[in-house]
């Protein structure tokens, strides 16, 4: 059973449903009311939402943090991706140098002097050092662009760590790839490919994140001219990749699934800009990550590009699946700010990078990158030479949506089994705001399974007979208000703070908001 719920989503919250009352309070039914008709009323508590709505929390910034030297100029536009792992934060990417100035990433018609994986590591998230340097294989590929990680927790031992990249085919190999690629459905293919530009997707594997072995074998082909986002839902029991397509003159994204990581199946578009959207807009990057610790809370940081302006901003996307996706309301999370902000160091250009960790012990934080200069401005070398830089992105804790009264609100949960005998809840309020909350027990729901019995259950079972003798919750009106910041401050009800219902109980909870911020609740012992 979950502990912690985060209203990251609407989820959690139910759509409810009016009750209808006699003038006298008797409740009327939908089917078969009692004649004579003598009218309804909608009066009393209902468990319809009425005054809250979703809002997404704007992140705070860091100052940029130094790099290493092999992260100032990142060739081949490689999107690194943050991640903790045994105390420690690991950056990972992929390095490409020319011998030229022909740096176009995948779109580069020439060899690469030199392809790398590279690892940084921190102990605090702002002092990176790097660790380890591999070499790619060399077999004929042309340019190199986009990236992204996996530590693969199904896979084979010597195939633990898993990347992939994009690069043009060896020459040999084009014009098949783009014979089998132009008989795709419409729905599968980017609209800006052609026989002369195709991409392939290319993987590496390691068993230990530093020795890589590069695959020749292409897993997809498309224009994949920018980040992927990668893991394993175990949930589907398969591969998740987000990548982009092209359609209708603007970027989307896409989505594509595999049971078997050398075998996937072809994208489909899942988010595209939509008609209320700038008509200049391109859904740029997808930024997919998950909050840590809850891997299904699935989150995209996705950047849109106004070619209008070649500014970006970063707007907010949830899902509880990974597949279908919704704009979070009030969605802006970061932006290059406009005329305003010019001369700031982000003031032009800025997107998220891929990973959401905890920061500082009291935040959670996505690595951006930006630049005073407007996306697609001339590159002169005194342009691109130091002007790209590293910050976080940062929320506390646990914050990063709200449902906001800004007013009076309330609303119920969906049904939920306690997985505690106390209720906390994270929630923050104006001068004269507050948060109440009441339990309702609920008769038992198939959809709740109860925990298998053990050779305690009896003694548990009496012990909750003997504290909660009615068993039916705690009333609203007892509640004591909470106001101010409510990091995770425990319920009580006229002094009690046991929930009053017996263990394994389905219950709803009901909210009562007052100009607050209301971001969770969990159980606790």
């Amino acid at each position: 059973m979950r502990r912690k719920y985060l209203f990251l989503d609407e989820r959690h919250v139910s759509a409810g449903q009016l009750a209808w009352q006699t003038a006298d309070g008797r409740h009327v039914p939908l089917l078969a009311p009692e004649e004579p008709a003598t009218g309804a009323f909608t009066t009393g508590p209902q468990s319809v939402p009425a005054g809250v709505r979703l809002v997404a929390q704007r992140a705070r910034r860091t100052d940029p943090f130094a790099v290493p030297e092999s992260m100032q100029r990142l060739g081949g536009a490689s999107y690194p991706l943050v991640s903790c792992e045994e105390g420690r934060y690991t950056w990972r990417f992929f390095q490409t140098t020319y011998r030229t100035d022909d740096d176009l990433g995948a779109y580069s018609k020439v060899r690469p002097a030199s392809r790398d994986v590279c690892c940084l590591e921190s102990p605090d998230g702002f002092a990176w050092t790097e660790t380890s340097r591999c070499p790619m294989e060399e077999f004929g590929q042309q340019g190199q662009d986009g990236g992204g990680f996996l530590i693969d927790p199904h896979g084979l031992p010597e195939q633990r760590y898993k990347g992939l990249y994009v690069s043009r085919p060896p020459v040999d190999q084009a014009r098949g790839l783009w014979e089998q690629y132009r008989t795709l459905p419409r729905r599968h293919r980017d609209e800006r490919a052609r026989p002369d530009l195709l991409f392939c997707v290319y993987a590496v594997t390691s068993p230990d994140g530093r020795e890589w072995k590069t695959h020749r074998t292409p897993l997809m082909t498309g224009i994949h001219d920018h980040d992927f986002s990668l893991y394993y839902d175990t949930e589907l029991a398969k591969y998740v990749l987000y990548t982009r397509l092209s359609r209708n003159d603007r970027r989307c994204i896409a989505r594509a699934e595999a049971s078997d990581f050398w075998d996937w199946g072809h994208p489909e578009t899942i988010i595209h800009p939509g008609l209320d959207h700038h008509l200049s807009e391109d859904l740029y990057l997808n930024g997919r990550t998950s909050y840590p610790s809850h891997d299904d809370y699935h989150l995209m940081f996705t950047t849109r590009y106004r070619r209008a302006t070649e500014g970006g901003r970063v707007v907010l996307y949830c899902s509880d699946d990974g597949i279908l996706w919704k704009e979070v309301p009030d969605s802006e999370v970061l932006a290059t700010g406009g005329p305003s902000a010019v001369g700031r160091w982000d003031s032009g250009w800025l997107y998220v990078l891929k990973g959401l960790v905890p920061l500082d012990g009291d935040k959670v934080a996505v690595p951006y990158l930006g630049t005073p200069y407007p996306h697609k401005y001339p590159r002169w070398e005194q342009v691109v030479a130091g002007t790209q830089r590293f910050a976080w992105a940062y929320w506390e804790a646990d914050r990063l949506v709200a449902v906001r009264a800004d007013e009076l609100g309330q609303f119920c949960t969906r049904s939920v089994v306690p997985a505690g005998r106390t209720l906390r809840i994270n929630a923050r309020t104006g001068l004269s705001g507050y948060v109440r909350v009441g339990i309702e027990a609920r008769p038992a729901d198939p959809e709740h399974a109860t925990r298998p019995p053990d050779a305690g259950t009896a003694a548990r079972t009496a012990a909750t007979a003997a504290r909660t003798a009615a068993g039916t919750g705690r009333p609203i009106a007892s509640c004591r208000p909470l106001s101010g910041d409510c990091r995770w401050q425990t319920v009580d009800w006229s002094g009690q703070t046991d929930i009053n219902v017996a263990d394994d109980t389905p219950v709803t909870l009901r909210f009562e908001l007052r100009h607050a911020d209301l971001f969770g609740f969990e159980w606790a012992a």
